[in-house]
């Protein structure tokens, strides 16, 4: 993980607590010092807050103003606790209803996308398309298997993706989504196939940064290689007596 300037003067002075004096900066550096502390600040968490929650840069900027100056806070606990449960109720309504126009997104585009061309459908719901075929045998449970893939929501934007490297993983029920576990266990090396994933089969109601609630995913993937998982030894009978 990149590590944000502050962090790094954070650390450097750590040992500096017992000093007497400020550490002496030219009148530039001074600036350059505080201006880094509230961009960085900001950097740091905007971002988050701001993928559900709008906020108001100017009353963020008297937030930072009361602080610095040592003043107290014009909002006081009990508006603090009252704000934070209804905002905690108002995430909650819009994240139900955001999984809910996923799920329905995604269940009307794989109704309508299994009646294409070269579709298949499996009996989990997963659908997949076989975009040019491997050969070999399949890859199974215990291999490890070696992809290059592109991750995508439904309206393309994409969320994951190798690059000049395949991505390599000993393939088990939990080392990736179910919906990629079983799509992998369908192809050969040197295959490329589109997997549409649907959201039971994906990360569910579990958002992240990237993907929404109930997201359906579609991955392009192309098997690079194959190392089947080593065969195990039987122990004769005999052996077992000893």
């Amino acid at each position: 993980m990149k590590k944000t300037f502050l962090a790094m003067i954070l650390v450097a002075a750590s040992g500096l607590a017992f000093a007497d004096d400020d550490v002496k900066l030219s009148a530039q550096q001074q600036k350059d010092w505080s201006y880094l502390m509230g961009y960085e600040a900001a950097t740091t968490f905007y971002p988050q807050l701001n993928t559900f929650m709008s906020l108001d840069k100017q009353e963020v900027f008297n937030g930072l103003q009361d602080a610095l100056d040592n003043k107290a806070a014009r909002v006081n606990e009990q508006q603090k606790s009252e704000l934070h449960n209804a905002i905690v109720e108002k995430v909650m309504a819009y994240h139900t209803q955001i999984a809910q126009e996923n799920l329905t997104q995604g269940e009307q585009f794989l109704a309508q996308n299994k009646t294409q061309a070269g579709i298949h459908t499996t009996a989990s719901g997963l659908q997949y398309r076989v975009d040019k075929a491997g050969s070999g045998a399949r890859v199974k449970l215990g291999d490890t298997v070696s992809v290059f893939y592109t991750g995508k929501l439904l309206d393309g934007t994409v969320v994951n993706q190798t690059h000049e490297q395949p991505v390599t993983v000993e393939l088990s029920r939990h080392s990736l989504i179910a919906g990629l576990v079983e799509g992998l266990q369908l192809m050969q090396k040197g295959g490329e196939y589109t997997l549409f994933v649907p959201t039971n089969l994906a990360y569910g109601e579990m958002p992240s940064a990237a993907i929404q609630p109930n997201s359906m995913l579609i991955f392009e993937i192309k098997v690079a290689d194959i190392q089947a998982a080593p065969s195990k030894k039987k122990t004769s009978p005999k052996a077992k007596r000893r």
